[in-house]
């Protein structure tokens, strides 16, 4: 049986101006969020372009940008490796961890500036964090800072691993919407401006077909890997997503810690 809960997103309104990443006016929107936990049928890379998977880690200090560096990097592009079958995975150099008690942007550097510990809170839009010109410019990016000169053959998958670092259940859990669900007219195109980088990622328009898919109750050994990017994928190959408020949630519940990390993967196809 399905298990819903109902409550509010954030969509953006398109007034045919270029804006800053979240800047496009708020339209707040009440949608069934479908949780998956406990479902025979779950969700896949290859259909809704997310999924699901039990993964340990030997991390003891998520805060500790060192072993994310040294030990989880590794670890979850072995991850990657595993699920998709792919002959080589690149992992990006910085990661985010979030929470509604950390400061809007708070960049730390890490293993003499190769790694770039972000401290952010929850994300509060539905958005995509590429169009595929920005899919493009990373993945020169990634593959440069690994002294890679010539891009590996095949299939590339831009995977996110998301994880929740804090106890269930989650004040403010990951909600992703269907990508079959997702129309061209959907997409709000906005600028993302880093100090030595700029990009293109989207807000989304209200549309009553969006499908939005959660797991409730995270714990520490568990992993979202969503796509960013899929060659193989005609269409939209990202999953759009957001961060909502979980009415559920007793009050007084510890506010919800998570760590995302993001991997390029080269599939042999």
């Amino acid at each position: 049986m399905d298990s819903i809960v109902v409550a509010p997103v954030r969509y953006g309104l398109d007034d045919g101006t270029l804006k800053g990443f979240g800047q496009a006016p708020p339209d707040e929107r009440l949608v069934t969020y479908h949780d998956q936990r406990g479902r025979a049928d779950q969700p896949t890379l290859e259909r809704e372009g997310f999924t699901l998977v039990n993964h340990t880690t030997t991390v003891q200090n998520f805060e500790d940008g060192e072993q994310i560096a040294k030990i989880y990097l590794p670890e979850v592009r072995e991850l990657m490796r595993s699920v998709t079958g792919a002959s080589a995975v690149y992992m990006q150099s910085n990661w985010v961890l979030r929470a509604q008690t950390k400061p809007h942007h708070d960049v730390i550097s890490v293993a003499e500036g190769k790694h770039a510990h972000h401290n952010m809170k929850t994300g509060g839009f539905l958005h995509m964090d590429f169009d595929a010109p920005a899919a493009d410019l990373w993945t020169r990016r990634v593959l440069a800072d690994a002294g890679v000169a010539q891009r590996p053959r095949g299939r590339l998958l831009l995977l996110t691993a998301w994880r929740a670092i804090s106890a269930p259940p989650q004040d403010k859990p990951l909600a992703l919407l269907d990508r079959r669900t997702v129309r061209k007219d959907d997409l709000i195109r906005e600028q993302i401006s880093l100090p030595h980088v700029t990009w293109h990622g989207y807000q989304l328009k209200h549309n009553p077909e969006h499908r939005f898919c959660w797991w409730s109750d995270m714990t520490a050994d568990e992993v979202i890997l969503f796509s960013n990017q899929d060659d193989r994928v005609t269409g939209f190959s990202a999953a759009p997503h957001t961060a909502f408020d979980n009415p559920n949630c007793p009050p007084g519940s510890p506010t919800r810690h998570s760590i995302e990390v993001r991997g390029y993967c080269f599939l042999d196809e």
